[in-house]
């Protein structure tokens, strides 16, 4: 299956890096790993901490050990979004997959995120890359013109068929990989050279199209012509069957597929019952 999200405006690195990390955690919430949206998740605790640090208890106080999951699963979000923000700013990504399941090799879903026709990048979007990447407040100070492609985004996949006629997921891990350059000045991914795209389990395409002459993140074979193949081992092919080369290259860089070192565990919420809530039952 794929989903299309196509704009006529022409999208910087910044507007993709922005679009990327809400696609991201639309996917979890929409796939049932997080019982609200991860902003208003975070909100949420960031309030019941200010009522833990005056010694009040929160109303509606969530177990002990689903609190704990909680915060791993916000701890970790955290994460994950502030590296795949700063390497999108800073290098590109061809594309980002998550891996819904136990593990990589079997999982029970997958969703490929992809952006096609992205112009190159001008000197002045680096500078305001460079700025931002450094940042970690970088993802709330949005323009807006982020905030209004953001919400074109969010009502494609909301309204999205494909998206929507799957069932309920339960609480699972979810892995994440990116396809980049081999040559990735990264601490923090890991390259996993063995790694092939799984062909089991439910899959999804989601590609984000923008109005330009340019293109980012697509591979250019040797007869010159644009090609976008994955053969059995994950790596972007030619149709001769070469690993495709970067555009632009000596000829020598090819693609890589890196891990993120921190693995998403969905979880869901219970709350111990109040007053308020056990006055109704018989």
């Amino acid at each position: 299956m794929e989903t299309k999200v196509e704009f006529t405006e022409k999208l910087d690195r910044l507007t993709c890096a922005t679009l990327l990390i809400e696609t991201v955690k639309y996917l979890l919430f929409h796939r049932y790993q997080m019982p609200l949206p991860f902003d208003q998740l975070k909100a949420e605790d960031e309030r019941d901490r200010k009522l833990e640090y005056a010694r009040r208890s929160p109303r509606n106080r969530p177990l002990p050990s689903v609190l704990k999951k909680k915060r791993q699963l916000i701890a970790d979000m955290e994460e994950l979004v502030l590296n795949l923000y700063q390497r999108c700013l800073q290098v590109e990504i061809f594309e980002v997959l998550l891996l819904f399941g136990a593990t990589v090799v079997n999982p029970k879903e997958m969703y490929s995120i992809r952006f096609c026709n992205i112009g190159e990048t001008s000197e002045a979007d680096r500078v305001k890359a460079e700025c931002a990447s450094g940042k970690e407040n970088g993802l709330n100070s949005r323009s807006k013109f982020v905030d209004k492609c953001c919400r074109k985004l969010a009502r494609t996949l909301f309204t999205d068929p494909s998206l929507n006629e799957r069932g309920e997921l339960g609480c699972t891990s979810i892995h994440c990989f990116i396809l980049a350059s081999r040559n990735l000045d990264t601490t923090w991914f890991r390259p996993k050279f063995s790694f092939k795209v799984p062909k089991k389990g439910k899959s999804c395409e989601i590609r984000i199209y923008s109005d330009s002459d340019g293109h980012m993140g697509i591979l250019n074979g040797n007869d010159g012509e644009i090609r976008t193949l994955q053969g059995n081992d994950g790596h972007m092919r030619t149709s001769d069957g070469n690993v495709g080369i970067l555009e632009g290259t000596d000829g020598e860089q090819d693609t890589l597929w890196f891990q993120a070192p921190v693995v998403i565990k969905g979880y869901k919420e219970t709350y111990k019952e109040t007053v308020e809530s056990s006055m109704w039952k018989k």
